[in-house]
């Protein structure tokens, strides 16, 4: 009876240790949203990792090689970053980022429809004035969202 006590109790611990790494992994995930946090954790690790493999590295050549990637890698992350900043702003930018979701949902459809909208009126011959108008109020409505939340998170 004994051994049987200690078995379902041994049972008991294994799936508590399992419910506890499990919720350990989720926090882990979860502390990464966004697509600034996850450039930053890539950033991190690469070096991390070359500041923990340098040393092990005899060949001077080698070495070279890491030491360079390790100086090359952010410098070109950053720049990705800039470009993708200055060009598509609003994709770094996640649901979470938003007190209000919704406004996340028009902010990205708004900016779409804008897009395939200008596209249009600026290839057509006839730009209609109606069409201008509706076009610079839906800018319009974008720059109030962007405001809205700028410096937000």
């Amino acid at each position: 009876m004994n051994n049987q006590t200690s078995g379902i109790e041994e049972k008991e611990n294994l799936k508590e240790k399992n419910a506890e790494k499990e919720n350990n992994r989720t926090n882990i995930v979860s502390a990464v949203t966004g697509p600034l946090k996850m450039i930053a954790v890539f950033a991190t690790s690469s070096e991390v990792i070359g500041t923990l493999v340098v040393p092990f590295i005899n060949d001077s050549r080698n070495q070279l090689v890491l030491i360079s990637f390790l100086i090359v890698y952010p410098a070109f992350l950053t720049s990705l970053f800039f470009f993708v900043l200055y060009n598509k702003n609003h994709v770094l930018y996640g649901p979470s980022d938003f007190s209000n979701q919704n406004d996340f949902l028009k902010l990205t459809l708004k900016t779409k429809e804008i897009a395939k909208f200008a596209k249009q009126t600026l290839s057509s011959e006839k730009n209609d004035e109606d069409k201008i108008r509706y076009l610079g109020k839906a800018i319009d409505d974008i720059e109030k969202l962007q405001d809205k939340y700028k410096g937000y998170k």
